[in-house]
Parts: C-alpha cells; structure tokens; sequence
C-alpha cells in the first residue's frame, strides 16, 4: 500500500493532494479503495430499499447503517462533503427503514401515511446528526448543521405535500396530526437555529431559515389545534388555520423592543398569515373543495366566522401600529366591515342568502355606522388610530379607500336585494332610499359630485318605483313627491346658504323630470297645469351666485320662467274652441312683453338699487329684462300682430263669437297702444305703421262682424268708411303738428295708399262708374285742399291727377267720346297747370319746350279731326277755335308768349281750313267770285298799310318797339 501510494502521489500528484497530513488510517492507499467502496455500500443501500425480502429481514437493517459508516470513512479519507452527504443520506435510509419495521404497522392503524414513516426516520436523522455533532470537530460541525437542515427541510416538505396530496381533513385522525405537529415544529427548530444563531455561511440566509421556521411552527399549530375534533368541521377550521396569526401577532407584541428585527420577523410571518386568512375567508368554496370535498357546500361559514374575522382585523390593524405595511390597515377596513356585517346577519331572518331585502337595511344601517365612525373624531376612531399608528392625515386616505368600498358594498347589497323584488314589490322604492342615503352620506363626506349624482338616480327610480312594481307611492302622485322634494331642497339651502353650491344642477334636473311628469299626465290637464306653475315658482326661487346669468343655462332658466303664463293660458284653454285658445295666449304673450316693457322703463332702474345678498333666478330674470325688455316687448309685439291676424284671417269666413271678437279688438287696441308708446319711445317708423295696422285690423274685425252678423253691410260702405277715415286723416293731418319724420311719414304713406286701395276695391267689385267717379273727384277735392297752403305742394300732383282722371272717366264713360282730342287736351291741361303751379322749380328752358310740346300734342289732337279728317262736323273746328283763343288768352293774361304764338298759329290754321271747306263745298263761279273778292280785299289791305304805315312810321315803330319791351319780359 505505502508503495502504491508513492507510485500514486508521483503519477497523480492532484489526486494525492494532502494525503501526508492525514493519521495512519488516511494513508494514500485508501483512496484507491474508496471508489469501489462508495459503489458497494451505495449499492448495499438501494438493494435494502428496492427489496422487499430484504427490508423485511431484521438482520438486513443493518446494511444502511454499514453503508454511512462506510461513506463516513470514505468522507475522512477524500476531501470534499460528497461522502458526507452520501453517509447522512444512508443513514435517513436505515432510520425509515427501522420505522417502517418496527412501527409501520401500527402508525398506518393510526392514520399516517407512507411519507410520514419517511418524515419520522428524517427526523430520526435529525436527532442523530444533533448527538454526534457534539463531537465532531468545527469544520464537521458545519457540516452536521447543513445536513440538518436539509433534513429538517426534506420534512416540511414532504409533510406539506402529504398535505396537498390527501387534505381531507375530515378523514386525519389525531394521531396523525400530532405526530406531524411535532415533526413540523422539531423541524422548524433546526431553521430558528439557523435564523437565530447563524453558522458559517448561512447568514446570507436568515430571512429563509426564519420563514422556515415560522412554516414549522405554524404547521404545528395548525396540527395540534385540529387534534381537537370540533375544529375539523367544515365551519370551525377557519379559526384552526387563523391560531398561528395569533400567535406570532402576541410573539411580536411581547418580544423585546430591543430587537426590532425579531418583532419584524414576526410581524410579517403574521401579516402574511393574516392576508392569507382574508383570502381563505373570501373564497372559503375553493377550499372546503379541497380539504372537505365531502361535505355539502354553504354559506353559513361567513356568519360563522365573522366574528374571527373582526377579530383578524383588529390583530392586522395592530400589526400597522407594530410597523407593518400600509396594506395592513388599508385591508382591515373592509374585513372589520364585513365581519361586522355578517356577525349581524347572524340573527334569524337577517341573512343575505336566505332573506336579501332584511340584510340590506342591515348594510344601510352599518353603512352609516361605518361612515360616521371613520369621517367623524371619536373616542372610538381615536382608540383605533392609537392601536394602528395611524395619523389623522394618514387615516383621511385610509378611510376615503374604505368610503367607496362600504358604499360599492352596500350598493351590491341593495342590487342583491332588488333581485328579490317579487317576495315584496313594496319594499323596493325604500330600499333605493336607503341605498341613495348612503350616496348622499358618502357624497357629503367627499364631496363627490358623482356621487350626488348616484344618489339623485337612486331616489329618482325610487320615486319611480311604481312604474315597474306595485310601490306606496302611485304614479300618479309622482310628480307632487318631486315637488316637494324640490321644495324641501329650497328650504334646506334657504336655511344653509353656504350649501347652495350645484343647485342649479339639481334644480334642472328635478324641473327636467316634473316637466316629463307634465306630458305624461298632459299638459292641458289639472295636474299638468299645477305642476307646471309650481315648477316656475320654484325655479325662480332657485339660489344663484349673482344676479346675472353665468351661462347660456341660466338664461335658458329665465326665459322658461318667461314662458310660464303664455303656456299655461294655452293649455288651460286649448280644450276650448279653436280661436279662444289661441287669442288667450296670445293675450298672455302681450300681457308678458308689457310686463317686460315696464320692468325695464319702471322697475329696472329702482330694482338696480336694490340690495340682494342671496339672488334667485327671479333676480336673473328680472335683471336681464331690465337691459332687454323694450327688445322682448316689441318682439311679443310683432308676434302678437301677426297671430292676431291669422286668427282674423282663419275665421274669415264665419262670424266670432263675442268673447272672441271683444278679445281680438282688444288684442288690436292694446297692440295699437303699445306701439303708439313704443314710437314715442323709440322714434321709429315700424311703430307708427304698425299703429295703422293694428287700428285697419280693428276695424275690419268690426267691418267682416257687421257684414256676417246683421247682413246691412255691403261693399259700398267700405268705400265710404274708406273716405271716411281718409278725411278723417287728412283733417288730422291739418289740425294736428305732425313735424317730426316718423309720425308723418306714415300718415301720408296711408293717405296715399287709401285711394290706390279704394279704387282697386271699387273695381273689384264692380261697384260702377259714378262710385269710381265719386271716389276720385272726393279724393281730388282732398289733396286739393291740403295742398292749399303750399303752391308747390305735392298734393297739387295728386289733385290735378285726379281730376284729369275725373275728366277722362266722364268723358268715356258718361259722354262715350272716342276721339282722341277729349282725351289730350285735359291731359295737356292738367300738364300745363301743374307746370304753372312748380314753375320755380323748373328751368324756364324745360319749361318752354314742356308747354310748347303740351300745346302742339292739345292742338294737334284737335287739328288732326278739324282739318284732316271730314268725317266730323263744323263743331269741331269751333272746338279747335275755342281752344286757340283760350291758349292765346292764358298766354297773354300769364304772359307766356309761346301761348300766345301757338294759339294765333292754331286760330289762323282752322280759319284758314274753314275757308278752304267754304270754297270746296261751292260752286265753280261763286268760288271763283269769292277768291277775287279775298284777293281785292287782301290787296286794299295791303295798300292801306303800307300808307299808313308810311304816314305813321314814327309813331307804328314807337309802338312796336314799345310792344317789343313788353314781350321781351314775357316768359
């Protein structure tokens, strides 16, 4: 062997490394025996394991014990743990095989498992690596303490999976359980060991050794209490499994504040726990599944155990003071809420899954509770903030987490309740109550908008109740109950004006259902028609913040209060007849822009002084027509008109009855009033036209009444009344100042169009010749006479005009005269007078070639029938005569000397064609006695002038000069 081992030592000086420091039995000849070694007592040991004849001879048991002390030889002979581990490994062999022999049987009777025999010979090995490990030296006591704890885990685990592999709790019998327990907690030692006093190497570690430990001993407790048979029920093994919470809450609680990191290690491994039971607690179906898969699933583990788990709470709130994590406190919210809820549900008849609608109150009722003890300071709140560690602003965010989940809870617990509508239909609207009192609570706590807005639908539908489920409340009393929530809403923020922040929002929305309540009960009905005015009442007493409108909302707000009257004269009368329906609201409308009218003349200018801390709508309302009232008001105006006039039109052709007709010509009066103010107002002519207007409706109204009603009317009274009124108009006109542009502008514009109008009327209706003649020859005598202050008066135009027309009718009409020159020459006339009377404003060219081509149109017209045209007798040549002379004689009495020149050239024409018609009509030698006498006469004359002109030249040429003066000045 020596010499094997020097040969072995120069061959492979690595393999012999360190072997001259070893005693005699290490001598470099055994590591060349310890590979076949290793293999025959590794071999011995599976051989024993895989052989039953071998495991059940007593003398075979021996052959893993032989095996370690092999491998433990081996392991002092070649460096390195390998051995080790292989002797510790064959050592737990023997150990459960001695078990299994000896007291296999008799722990299956009892109720343990193949992998419990295995956990009680590791722990076996357990109790041998802790006697030898005295003995060994340092450097193998590490070594022992590692094996330990690899055993120590090998246990705990396989106890774990034993466990999982069969956890039917109900069919573990005690035996098992406190034979595992103790393994668990022997096990868990090794690891406080490990965690507390660490070896070499296994600092790195002690957050896992002391996890490990904490698994050890929480196994144990978990084993020792379900010993006890009570706690193997399906309801009371929670309380079992929640002990080691307890009990590592109370090692926290009592170890020495001197070391924090152990308080630490067992505040974690109980708030893990405690997370653990919540879960457990939750979905406790899942887990009676696994560890009571025989029994019957219910519900009744959550009012069992409840009160476990207010108590689970409190230990979690605890935990926080003890310097746990937040998730502590945030988590024991809920579970205390819970807890308390199902504690209370306990009671017969409370419980959620056999009676919902019961439990509901209770939620609502520990809902409150809840809310109040977490928003409001208390005795109590303080208690638990000194338990927790929690400060006030700390709290303020805990307990706004914990608000919406009491309220998310509380709102399931009223879904869940509703469901059971058909076991009492009536409890359904005061459940939604109750679920929007608690909105409303939490919404007062936050400040939630939202929320509000949860709480508004919940006592909406609850008030609503009836329209889907037999409810106290009738649909029919609906709308009064949000009437008078409405005014309750006004009296509370009446009595706290501080809170008066979203009422226009509320204030919509209940107006926005009232109105929805209106068309569903009908507008025209009693209840519509209250509901409507209680509605505008109470929004114009709705608070704002000033008193004028923010938005388009609020004026949205005042012209619906506006409104009010006009709707309520239309639907309070529209069952009646057809035209009193709307002529009452159209009353209404006139009787609202009057009301605007005067509340921007009148009372605008005082209100504006008026002192209003609290403004309402009514103030809105009120200060928006004081700067837009006149505009509303003419507005209401122009609509008043015009559905005044299509009612008169639409009743054409029957007669009113007389509360209709008193009221159209009360609406036209009015309206006549009105604008006559609002001219006056605004000096604008829409207002006065619009006076006329109104005044022709009113007595057309009265005409259309007379003409259906007593059948003395016809259409040629409407030409008097027209003339009527036209004097009537015109002596206004002349009596009364009218200089200001806007009143006469419109009175003319009538006067003008009356006539236009008479005639149109008079030929429509074919009311004949002397009607036509009577109306222009009275229309003419009236513009006549009210241009007689003012030569240049426009009315000269119309009266000329008008006489003209008077002339020609007669002379078509009465006398039948087809020639053309009885129509020219009073044309030509009128002409000529009308430029004698505007002369000054006529150039004296204009008017020359004016009058010479009215003069040459006047005698031509007569010429062409005295001197052309033989069909006509001598009388017309007197009437050309007549004509020339009376030009020459208006001419030299106005000094015209064109009259003169074209009525000398007219007179010698037709005298000369009447001497030409004297010759035709003769004989041959009278006609040529009478040309030799012209002649003899023509040339005496001739002689005689020229004598005398020879004679007198002075004094003819004085004379003519003179003359010549005279017409010189002449126009």
């Amino acid at each position: 062997a020596g010499r094997l081992g020097t040969l072995a030592k120069e061959r492979w000086p690595r393999l012999m490394e360190g072997a001259e420091a070893q005693p005699f039995f290490r001598q470099p000849v055994l590591p060349w025996l310890g590979a076949p070694a290793a293999l025959l007592a590794g071999y011995a040991v599976l051989a024993h394991a895989s052989d039953a004849a071998l495991r059940a001879d007593a003398t075979q048991l021996l052959a893993p014990y032989l095996s370690a002390a092999a491998f433990a030889v081996l392991g002092l002979s070649w460096p390195g743990p390998l051995f080790y581990a292989a002797a510790v490994v064959a050592l737990t062999a023997g150990n459960i095989q001695v078990v299994r022999f000896y007291l296999g049987e008799t722990l299956r009777r009892r109720g343990l498992m193949e992998n419990h025999l295995l956990c009680l010979g590791a722990t076996a090995t357990l109790g041998q690596l802790s006697a030898i490990r005295r003995l060994l030296r340092a450097e193998a006591q590490t070594f022992v303490n590692r094996a330990c704890l690899a055993a120590a885990g090998f246990v705990l685990a396989l106890l774990t999976s034993t466990y999982f592999s069969d956890p039917n709790l109900e069919l573990m019998t005690r035996s098992r359980f406190a034979l595992s327990g103790i393994m668990a907690y022997f096990a868990g030692r090794y690891f406080q060991r490990a965690a507390r006093t660490p070896d070499a190497g296994e600092a790195p570690y002690v957050a896992l050794w002391e996890g490990l430990y904490h698994y050890g001993v929480t196994t144990a407790i978990w084993c020792a209490a379900l010993m006890i048979p009570w706690f193997r029920s399906p309801y009371a093994a929670f309380p079992a499994l929640g002990l080691p919470v307890l009990y590592f809450y109370a090692s926290a609680e009592l170890a020495p504040r001197s070391r924090m990191e152990l308080v630490a290690r067992y505040r974690n491994t109980a708030a893990a726990l405690s997370f653990f039971m919540l879960v457990l607690y939750a979905f406790r179906g899942a887990f009676q599944m696994v560890l009571f898969p025989e029994a019957p699933l219910g519900l009744e583990h959550y009012h069992f155990n409840a009160p476990f788990v207010m108590l689970l709470a409190a230990v979690m709130l605890r935990l926080h003071g003890l310097g746990g994590t937040p998730w502590l406190a945030f988590y024991a919210g809920p579970a205390l809420m819970v807890g308390s809820y199902f504690t209370l549900t306990r009671l017969p008849g409370l419980s959620p899954f056999d009676h919902p609608m019961p439990a509901a109150w209770c939620a609502f009722g520990l809902g409150h509770f809840w809310m109040l003890f977490g928003a409001r300071p208390s005795p109590p709140r303080a208690f638990a903030q000194r338990l927790a560690g929690i400060a006030d602003e700390r709290w303020a965010s805990f307990q706004s987490a914990w608000g919406l989940f009491l309220l998310a809870a509380t709102q399931a617990s009223l879904a869940w309740a509703l469901l059971d509508y058909p076991s009492d239909t009536l409890m359904v609207a005061p459940l939604l109550l109750g679920g929007a009192s608690l909105a409303v609570h939490q919404a007062v706590v936050r400040g939630s908008a939202p929320l509000f807005a949860l709480a508004a639908l919940e006592a909406i539908a609850a008030l609503h109740a009836d329209f889907f489920v037999a409810s106290y409340l009738p649909r029919r009393l609906v709308v009064w109950a949000l009437l008078t929530v409405w005014g309750a809403f006004m009296g509370f923020w009446e009595a706290r004006p501080s809170s008066a922040r979203g009422t226009g929002t509320t204030a919509f929305g209940l107006w926005a259902l009232v109105f929805m309540h209106v068309l569903y009960h009908g507008p025209s009905s009693d209840a519509g028609l209250w509901a409507f005015g209680l509605a505008a009442l109470i929004g114009a007493l709705t608070p704002r913040a000033s008193r004028e409108s923010a938005g388009a909302g609020e004026a949205a707000a005042a012209g619906l209060i506006l409104l009010t009257p006009t709707w309520l004269a239309h639907f309070g009368n529209v069952a009646g007849p057809y035209p009193w329906a709307t002529l009452v609201t159209t009353a209404a409308a006139f009787a609202t822009g009057a009301a605007a009218w005067w509340v921007q003349a009148r009372l605008g200018p005082a209100y504006a002084a008026w002192e209003r801390p609290r403004p309402r709508v009514a103030d809105q309302l009120i200060a928006r027509l004081s700067s837009e009232g006149f505009g509303l008001h003419i507005a209401v105006l122009y609509g008043v008109f015009a559905a005044t006039a299509c009612v008169q039109a639409a009743n054409y052709g029957h007669a009113l009855a007389s509360h209709d007709l008193g009221l159209v010509l009360a609406l036209y009066g009015a309206s006549a009033f009105a604008w006559y103010h609002e001219g006056r107002r605004t000096r604008g002519l829409p207002a006065y036209f619009m006076i006329q207007f109104c005044l022709i409706g009113f007595f057309a109204v009265i005409r259309r009444q007379l003409m259906l009603t007593l059948n003395f009317w016809n259409y040629e009274y409407d030409v008097w009344a027209s003339l009527l009124v036209s004097y009537s108009l015109a002596a206004f006109k002349q009596t009364l100042p009218l200089d200001a542009r806007e009143k006469s502008i419109p009175l003319l514009g009538t006067l003008l169009s009356m006539p236009v109008a008479v005639m149109i009327w008079v030929l429509l209706h074919h009311l004949g010749t002397n009607t036509v003649l009577l109306v222009i020859g009275l229309y003419s005598v009236m513009f006549a006479y009210m241009g007689k202050d003012d030569r240049q008066s426009p009315y000269h135009l119309i009266a000329v005009a008008g006489f003209v027309a008077f002339i020609l009718t007669v002379f078509w009409t009465k006398l039948e005269l087809r020639v053309l020159q009885a129509y020219v020459i009073p044309v030509g006339l009128g002409v000529l007078t009308l430029l004698h009377l505007f002369r000054e404003k006529i150039a004296p060219k204009t008017r020359n070639d004016i009058r010479a081509v009215t003069l040459t149109a006047m005698l031509g017209s007569a010429g062409y029938y005295a001197l052309i045209d033989d069909r006509y007798p001598l009388a017309f040549h007197m009437t050309m005569l007549a004509l020339a002379v009376l030009v020459m004689a208006v001419g030299s009495l106005s000094r015209i000397r064109v009259y003169v020149l074209l009525g000398f050239g007219g007179l010698l024409t037709d005298l000369g064609a009447l001497l030409y018609k004297v010759l035709v009509h003769l004989d041959r030698s009278s006609r040529m006695t009478l040309i030799g006498t012209q002649v003899l006469i023509f040339g005496a004359l001739l002689i005689f002038g020229a004598v005398v002109y020879k004679t007198h030249q002075d004094k003819l040429n004085e004379f003519l000069e003179r003359w010549r003066g005279k017409l010189a000045s002449w126009d």
